[in-house]
């Protein structure tokens, strides 16, 4: 079956179809939907239901559960791939007392430090997403200032007339924004949730932006280099350093986690660096692996996996088998860029294999950005 012809089948049966078409594990899918003008005219239920529904359409990204929550003219849902505090941390997160609630994907590294930082010494969970919702109620909007880490979330209250929307610096997490008609705000992980709600436009929610409705967008992060004219000076010696912490603070996990072991240089040194990490926590150091059979990187992959003692998994693929992945690569990709689905390929083979054995993966990603490896930047 085409898996575009998925959705002439009922809701119910998408969710069915869809499920058993992709194995992928991604990181939670987030939904929110706000109705200012009270348009929406069905029943609490009717709303729980419709959204509900909407949110089921990124399963694939939360297989550990999904959660709602909502008022008289709003609502939140989640779907949960857990990594942290996998028993209590569920989501919507609430603080009924207050009236506060909120739903998020990614990771908060630093979020330890902030709760310490502004005295939040009574916390529900042991999520860092409910950080989040703690650091609002002390600082409002400028929490996002003080975040390290990678996020798509909505924090609202005041029964949904107080809302906070943000995404990471960087946009790694995924987040879009959908216009209503009549004046319904939506907030989705993916654009297929949304796309057929009414909704006058969607855009990309901008990385590095929070959003209320007061202010609309307002860029949070402005670093120096975020202009034409900047030139970089300075030494290179802290470069170790700095990369060896971002490793060992995106190690943060209370479930089994391993790398995507690619064979280049940039997941080598990533692997290099973990090791010990590994070795610290105690955990089996898991590493995969895909390309075509006896490929250049699948070897050099091998070479460095059994060099660090490794765990190491691979899945050889054929070309037939990446033509026959195409239409659903780009369904969950959302995109049409060749470069793009051309990566995604064996990312999404990746994905089917690692989800087998952990919960999440490192990758090596970002170097030839930061350090002008491509060719076009020269």
């Amino acid at each position: 079956m085409n898996i575009f012809d998925v959705f002439k089948h009922s809701e119910e049966e998408q969710i069915i179809l869809l499920n058993k078409k992709t194995q992928a594990e991604h990181m939670c899918g987030i939904l929110a939907f706000f109705d200012p003008n009270g348009n929406f005219k069905g029943t609490p239920e009717e709303l729980k239901t419709l959204i509900t529904k909407l949110s089921l359409r990124m399963t694939t990204r939360g297989p550990d559960g999904n959660g709602y929550h909502a008022g008289k003219n709003w609502a939140l849902s989640h779907e949960r791939l857990a990594i942290m505090d996998p028993e209590g941390g569920k989501q919507p997160i609430v603080y009924e007392d207050v009236g506060y609630s909120c739903v998020a994907n990614g990771e908060i590294y630093n979020f330890r430090a902030l709760l310490q930082e502004f005295e939040i010494s009574e916390t529900k969970t042991g999520s860092d997403s409910e950080a989040l919702l703690a650091l609002y109620l002390k600082l409002g909007p400028q929490m996002c200032e003080k975040l390290n880490g990678i996020f798509g979330f909505v924090v609202t209250g005041n029964d949904g007339k107080e809302v906070l929307a943000a995404r990471d610096h960087c946009g790694i997490k995924p987040l879009y924004i959908g216009y209503g008609n009549n004046g319904e705000i939506w907030f989705a992980s993916e654009l297929k949730v949304i796309v057929d709600q009414d909704c006058s436009k969607i855009d990309e929610f901008p990385c590095g932006h929070y959003w209320t409705p007061q202010t609309g967008f307002v860029k949070y992060y402005n670093p120096v280099w975020h202009n034409d004219d900047y030139f970089p000076t300075g030494d290179c010696s802290k470069i170790r350093e700095v990369l060896t912490k971002a490793v060992k603070d995106q190690c943060m996990s209370d479930v089994p986690f391993g790398l995507l072991l690619s064979g280049g240089l940039d997941s080598a040194v990533v692997a290099v660096i973990m090791k010990p990490i590994m070795e610290e926590l105690g955990q089996e150091y898991h590493t995969f692996n895909v390309g075509m059979e006896g490929s250049p990187d699948q070897v050099a992959a091998k070479k460095m996996s059994e060099y660090l003692g490794t765990t190491h998994h691979e899945h050889p693929f054929t070309a037939d088998e990446a033509f026959e992945n195409i239409e659903k690569v780009i369904y969950h990709l959302e995109t049409y860029e060749p470069e793009l689905i051309r990566s995604a390929i064996p990312n999404y083979f990746l994905a089917q294999m690692t989800s087998k054995h952990v919960k999440m993966v490192l990758t090596g990603e970002g170097s030839d950005e930061l350090f002008g490896g491509y060719l076009y930047f020269r």
